[in-house]
């Protein structure tokens, strides 16, 4: 291999076969790694070898594009040639030199009018060169029949099918020609997100070409060649060496002198458009419905669904309005002369997939959707919203007959309405908003209702999508419950946890109005009420628990989570007051979607234990009051008491030292009983209070060490007897617990021998000592019988 050298305005990005024209084996340097290079490599070697056999042949530089690429071949005097097959400028960067190709400029294809037939409806497309149907499976053709309309693609393997596929497919160089309908203009691109994973983060490049009205037939060269996609550098090393690098293995370069700049071709220059979303925005999505033809016609869903379409706008709303829940979808596509035939291919695949989705029988958690083609009759629905009656329209309809979302898409291209794409999730949650803003809206409307608009927020499905959220102002409970004006947005939010949104042009979608202010200020208006009358309410201890959940309705609309304020605390008195009410409400049949968080202990249990820890140090006071009033009335659960005393445990210090020894004190009176033995004990509270978030050795661990680390901090501290007596009672249940634990031992020895009874504690501390031998630290052994030397003597 030779480089030529390089000029400071324009060079070369050469790879070359080069060799010898006599009769003997051409030498081949072979750059490239992938497969599809290698067969095209293969399919070149004969064609260069056929020149061993020509003396006459005139020297000099010769270039073709019939194979499916660029080449350059240069023939030399001295019987040598090179075969170039990739060529363009450079880009000069600090000391790096940047290779760009031509195909850059011209992007995959080179598109050439060959045939002109005025009166022609159909323009035929030929691929020719190395084009078999291998190379063709990645290439997207795309039509446009008027500026207005989008372009709708389709796969060239769909066009091909049918056609004789015995030749050899890495060999065969007869043409393959398609016939597509008229068109103004044509979109070509090969897709190769579709098939290589380490394309998946580059954009599709779209050549649109302009179809003249004359031309009724084109030929396409289609440049397959994968290594023009490589991004090459160059850099020139202390030898002065060019070294060219594009992954793991660079390749250096040596001056050999002479400039060897080739003339270029002038090309048909296509506009190139990147996407970096093809598959969606085209509506394949490494088209489902190509890659399971076949498998659809040989496994028939076992439920046959069927749509009911009507014929009328107004029968179609009727027959949305009878489920709440369903949305209403009117196709408009008055410039498509195959609209009708469109919208059927598409219904016939809809009624496929809920079939998959149903199963056996007809399912309703599944039907979201009903279907109508408008008719001329409905233009007037157009220009209400003023949108374009020459462009493909999808408008969405909740079912009062409310807008909610609108689209300038074809049925096939939105993607939103097939079961295994559905943007239900996103209309649902812009309906429930909708209905929001409404309910808010309405100053007639009572504590009942607003409650049960806000219970309906808490439970529609987050939506992760980028949006804005309006600065809230502090709202002084006591006194002010008008609705404040909005401020000025602040800040982007997003969801940790949120399901992706489907709809990807959310400007079309309704849109939340109410303001954080303004729905702070309703909650504080509807807490006060219930403040006042005490009346139950369901949707109410929903709404609320959702919000001690950090999951309700202020996190569903802004993600935000505030923090425990007088209304939280005047909602937790609402709920303690009507406990009993709950727990007859829970333990009746209901069909919540979700019974652990309408639970009230596991509501309260998670609030209190995130807040005890995590709340400002002025509310401290009050979360340990009201964490104190729950334990009260949850009748001394030992799970409940476990978590306060680690709670207290966190913020030791002198002055909480009485609360940390009572709460430990309520907490191992609630597990071990006076009248059980001590495993007894453990395994009845194990089995009520533990056995769902530990296991039974992890219990007992935890529940030993626990007795233990109070128990040495009355010693260490020397507190007085009656706590001297619980200590010793404690330490004995964790020696009851594990009798070989060295250190549990030497607590128990020094809690009896500050309690007075020394030959008690000395036998006690020669076993703690005896126990030690076996720890890995053998300071913890001589420390133990010092300790006991000290009590022998009356030292200690």
């Amino acid at each position: 291999m030779i480089c030529s050298p390089i000029s400071k305005s324009v060079a070369r990005r050469i790879f070359f076969i080069s060799g010898c024209l006599a009769n003997e084996k051409s030498n081949i340097f072979l750059l490239q790694k992938r497969q599809d290079m290698k067969k095209l490599l293969l399919l070149v070697l004969p064609f260069c070898g056929a020149f061993a056999q020509h003396s006459d042949i005139r020297p000099g530089e010769y270039e073709s594009h019939s194979m499916g690429a660029d080449f350059l071949l240069r023939i030399h005097d001295n019987q040598t040639y090179e075969l170039v097959f990739l060529r363009g400028d450079f880009e000069k960067q600090g000391d790096t030199l940047h290779l760009n190709t031509n195909k850059a400029a011209h992007g995959d294809f080179v598109v050439t009018p060959i045939a002109r037939d005025k009166n022609a409806n159909a323009l035929t497309v030929t691929f020719r060169g190395m084009t078999s149907r291998y190379f063709l499976n990645s290439v997207y053709i795309g039509t446009q029949h008027s500026d207005s309309r989008p372009p709708e693609y389709k796969s060239a393997r769909d066009y091909i099918k049918g056609t004789d596929e015995r030749d050899d497919e890495f060999t065969a160089s007869t043409p393959v020609s398609v016939k597509i309908d008229k068109t103004k203009f044509l979109y070509l691109l090969n897709y190769k997100n579709y098939f290589t994973e380490d394309n998946s983060a580059k954009p599709t490049i779209i050549s649109k070409f302009e179809i003249p009205d004359d031309v009724s037939e084109v030929d396409v060269d289609f440049d397959f060649n994968r290594m023009s996609d490589m991004k090459f550098r160059i850099y020139q090393d202390k030898e002065g060496q060019l070294v060219m690098t594009e992954g793991k293995s660079p390749l250096t370069f040596v001056f050999k002198g002479g400039d060897r700049n080739g003339t270029t071709v002038a090309k048909l220059q296509p506009q190139l458009i990147e996407d970096t979303d093809f598959a969606k925005n085209a509506g394949i999505v490494a088209d489902r419905d190509e890659l399971l033809e076949g498998v659809i016609e040989d496994a028939a869903p076992s439920y046959a669904f069927k749509y009911a379409i009507e014929q009328s706008f107004a029968a179609a709303q009727k027959t949305t309005a009878k489920s709440k829940d369903k949305f209403l979808v009117v196709y408009f596509d008055y410039e498509n002369k195959r609209s009708r035939a469109d919208f059927d291919a598409f219904i016939k695949l809809a009624e496929t997939d809920l079939g998959y989705a149903m199963g056996e029988a007809y399912v309703e958690s599944v039907d979201h959707f009903n279907f109508y083609l408008a008719s001329d009759k409905d233009k007037a629905l157009l220009a209400k919203n003023r949108l374009d009656a020459k462009k493909p329209q999808i408008l969405v309809y909740n079912a009062a007959g409310d807008l909610i979302y609108h689209t300038s898409e074809t049925l096939k291209k939105s993607m939103y309405f097939r079961s295994y794409n559905s943007a239900y999730a996103d209309l649902k949650q812009a309906d429930e908003h909708l209905k929001f803003d409404r309910t808010l809206s309405n100053k007639k409307a009572a504590a009942p209702e607003l409650v049960k608009a806000f219970n309906a927020i808490s439970k529609t499905e987050r939506i992760q999508y980028e949006t804005t959220v309006a600065d809230s102002t502090t709202v002084d409970y006591e006194t002010e419950l008008e609705v404040v004006p909005a401020v000025d947005t602040v800040a982007a939010a997003y969801s940790d946890y949120a399901r992706a949104a489907v709809i990807r042009d959310r400007d079309h979608l309704y849109k939340l109005k109410a303001t954080p202010s303004e729905v702070r200020a309703k909650w504080l208006q509807i807490v006060q009420f219930y403040k006042k009358s005490n009346a139950y309410n369901q949707d109410y201890i929903d709404t609320g628990l959702s919000e001690l959940l950090g999951d309700g309705f202020n996190s569903r609309l802004f993600n935000d989570n505030a923090e425990p304020d007088a209304a939280t605390f005047d909602f937790l008195d609402y709920v303690f007051l009507q406990m009993p009410e709950i727990k007859k409400a829970e333990a009746a049949p209901h069909q919540s979607e979700d019974a652990e968080r309408n639970d009230i202990d596991s509501v309260l249990g998670s609030f209190f234990g995130d807040h005890a820890y995590t709340a400002d140090q002025s509310q401290q006071d009050k979360i340990s009051a009201y964490y104190k009033k729950y334990i009260a009335l949850s009748g001394g659960n030992p799970a409940l008491l476990q978590a306060y005393f680690y709670f207290v445990q966190n913020g030791l210090s002198p002055k909480t030292e009485r609360e940390y020894l009572d709460s430990y004190a309520d907490f191992f009176n609630s597990v071990i009983k006076p009248e059980s033995g001590v495993i007894e004990n453990l395994d009845r509270a194990f089995g009520e209070s533990f056995s769902d978030h530990t296991d039974w050795q992890g219990f007992k661990y935890e529940f030993s060490n626990s007795a233990n680390t109070v128990a040495w901090y009355v010693v260490e501290h020397k507190l007085g007897k009656p706590d001297l007596e619980k200590a010793i009672r404690w330490s004995e249940v964790s020696h009851r617990i594990d009798s070989k634990n060295a250190y549990f031992l030497d607590t128990l020895a020094q809690l009896y021998y500050l309690n007075g009874q020394k030959q008690k504690a000395i036998a006690t501390e020669e076993r703690a000592a005896s126990a030690a031998a076996g720890l890995d630290d053998p300071a913890v052994k001589l420390q133990y019988e010092e300790i006991l030397e000290k009590m022998k003597k009356g030292t200690y």
